[in-house]
């Protein structure tokens, strides 16, 4: 079973072409700084997308795409992460005990996000507020990373 994805799905238009191989390597750098997926899982599928790629069509292939493609195939990132990897950002995937896979929307003061928390594996929607000296606290919300938030498990 190939975990070479058939379509794409993750918008490149910011990747440069150019630098394919620092923007390789950069991205590579961002994921792991990220702590979003594994050693061991990136080498995995770091080594499936070199081994799909011949070395004379390396020029017309996007190893780049083709990397984080095959990484959100396998389930290790969200397209929305890989967007935001790309864009060069790498902090804020992790918010207390929750991993953010998705922004959902916004309210009048909140942000919503799709998480994973990680030791209980099940999928809650994290609603975020700035904590600030006008903040309430409220006995549904906790405070992490200098946001106030409340958990409401997804159905």
């Amino acid at each position: 079973m190939s975990v070479l994805p058939k379509a794409r799905a993750i918008d490149r238009t910011m990747w440069p072409k150019s630098r394919e191989k620092d923007s390789l390597q950069e991205f590579v750098r961002l994921v792991v700084n990220s702590g979003l997926v594994q050693a061991d899982v990136l080498n995995e599928v770091s080594a499936a997308v070199h081994s799909a790629v011949e070395p004379s069509n390396a020029a017309r292939w996007d190893r780049l795409g083709l990397l984080a493609d095959a990484l959100v195939a396998r389930g290790a990132l969200t397209n929305w992460q890989c967007n935001k990897l790309r864009e060069g950002r790498w902090r804020g995937f992790f918010l207390g005990p929750s991993k953010l896979l998705e922004y959902a929307g916004v309210t009048d003061s909140e942000g919503i996000y799709l998480a994973e928390e990680i030791y209980l594996h099940r999928r809650v929607h994290l609603y975020v507020s700035p904590c600030g000296k006008h903040a309430s606290p409220c006995p549904d919300r906790h405070i992490a990373d200098g946001v106030q938030f409340r958990v409401v498990e997804v159905d």
